[in-house]
Order: C-alpha cells, then structure tokens, then sequence
C-alpha cells in the first residue's frame, strides 16, 4: 500500500514498456519483456528473431515469410524436425525403404493432427497440428540416402494469416 492508502501494483520489470515501443523493439528483431496490465506478472508478447523476411510479390507471400521469422514457428518445426531426425537414427540398419520410411513418418506425424474447427482448446493443445504430411525421397547419387520434406499447417494462428510450415531434412543413410 502507498501512504495514501492505495493499493500499490507492484511492475516485475525494471522498466516498463508501452505498447508502441515493443512493437518498434520487436519490428527490430528484439524480445520485450513486457508487463501485464494490472497484474504483477511479465510475459513476452512479440517474438520476432533478427531474421529480416524476404520480399515478395504477393501480400501473402510477404506475410508468410514475416511469419516464418518469429521464434514461435520456428520453435515449433524445430521440435518436430528434432524428433523426425532422432527417429530415423534409431531407425539405421532396419532397411527400410523409401515407401515403408514415408508411411512411418506420416503415421508418427498423424498423431498430433487433429482436422477439426469445433474441438476443445485442450484437444487441440494436445494435437496442435491441423494438417501435416511428410513426403520422403531419394537423394540422387546416394542409395539408400532419403530427404524428407515435412509439411505442417498448426491450429492456432496469433496473427492475421493462416500459416503453413515446410522442412526439409536429410535422414540418415542405413547402416552397412
């Protein structure tokens, strides 16, 4: 309490930021630790990397590639891309082929799809993809090499389009 008797809010930052400057902090690639109006909690809103997107010639191109610089997608097909490659590591020396790597991919993967606009927050937090399909193939001049390029289309969408993530990723060669 003040000395006049009013409740005190207590900022968990040392300085406060307004709306306007952690905008202009993370239009310049920075990460605000921002307060929560009347609360005494902090909390990063806007996760812009330094990554500068590139331009375009479509309104949408321009805003998928703005969306793919902010850490949160990025994040997110980094865990996806983490799991994909440890997966067929453990995989190296079962012979599988290009076909039989595709199916299992897509079977693992379609465990976190949920194609639904009516289900429940916590359905889709625990299935946070809305579509996804990974396409496997050979790598030319390197048998049994594969190149998996996933395709990933999340539920929740913080910004004003709906976007879609690709990743490419070299998966290991079998062992010989």
């Amino acid at each position: 309490e003040t000395d006049e008797g009013e409740v005190a809010m207590k900022c968990p930052t040392e300085v406060a930021i307004t709306d306007r400057r952690e905008k202009e902090f993370a239009d310049n690639g920075f990460i605000p630790l921002v307060h929560c109006k009347n609360t005494d909690y902090a909390a990063f809103f806007a996760t812009q990397s330094a990554n500068k997107a590139k331009k375009y010639d479509t309104d949408s191109a321009n805003a998928n590639a703005r969306l793919s610089t902010q850490l949160q997608y990025i994040f997110a097909v980094s865990r996806f891309a983490h799991y994909l490659k440890a997966m067929m590591r453990d995989k190296i020396g079962s012979f599988m082929s290009r076909e039989e790597a595709q199916n299992f991919l897509n079977r693992w993967i379609n465990n976190y799809v949920l194609d639904s606009d009516v289900a429940s927050q916590s359905a889709k937090a625990s299935r946070p993809l809305r579509e996804a399909r990974i396409d496997v193939a050979e790598i030319p001049g390197k048998p049994g090499c594969y190149k998996a390029v996933a395709f990933l289309r999340p539920h929740f969408q913080l910004d004003e389009l709906s976007v879609s993530l690709r990743l490419v990723a070299e998966l290991p060669a079998p062992a010989k």
